[in-house]
Order: C-alpha cells, then structure tokens, then sequence
C-alpha cells in the first residue's frame, strides 16, 4: 500500500514537474529555484481559490464533521508542541475541505503542487 501511494504521488509530482524519472535510479524530487517556487504557490493559490468557490453551503454534515474533528486534532497538535501532528492535520483539513468541491480533478491537480 505504501509502495502504491509513493508511486501515485511520483506519477502525480511527474505531470506538474516536481518528479524527475531519472534511467535507473528511479523518481527523484527536482531541485527547485525560488522564481518557480512562487510559481507554484501562485498556481496554487488560484486552484484552491476555485476549489473553495465551488463548495456548495452551507457544507454538508458528512464533510463539516470530519473538518471539525480534523481541527480538533489540530489544535491539540498545536497546544502539546506537536509540529508535525499540526502539520499532519492541516494537511488532512484542507484536502477534506477541498474535495468538498465536488470536482476530482481539480482536487488532484491541487494535490499534485502540494506534495
């Protein structure tokens, strides 16, 4: 399962140029400058902007129960000093919130510049 999810996110990193398919050492992340950093998180910025508008509320039971169970986890992360658990959270709210959009697509696409 694990080997499937790191294979998934290479093939995923691969599509948006974030993964590099080197002969016979396998997918390796590539080094990025800082201009097309602020690339990425200005495509970023305007994925997640439509995936947010494209929500419907109010939000559904099925998808606010697990937002507010997810940033429950992120609090108490937060309040015992846990960075990695606030991080962990964070991450696991936001992908929630923006599957909620309704559109797989766009969800992956965001997906993809996040790894």
């Amino acid at each position: 399962m694990v080997h499937e999810r790191r294979s998934c996110n290479a093939r995923r990193g691969c599509r948006v140029g974030l993964v590099e398919r080197i002969p016979n050492r396998g997918a390796v992340v590539r080094l990025l400058d800082p201009a097309e950093v602020r690339q990425i998180y200005s495509v970023r910025e305007v994925l997640e902007t439509l995936a947010a508008e494209q929500i419907s509320l109010p939000i559904a039971p099925d998808v606010l129960g697990p937002l507010r169970a997810l940033q429950q986890l992120h609090a108490e992360a937060v309040a015992a000093g846990d960075a990695r658990g606030a991080f962990r959270a964070n991450i696991r709210f936001h992908e929630t919130l923006f599957r909620a959009c309704g559109n797989p697509h766009l969800v992956e696409l965001i997906q993809g510049l996040a790894q």
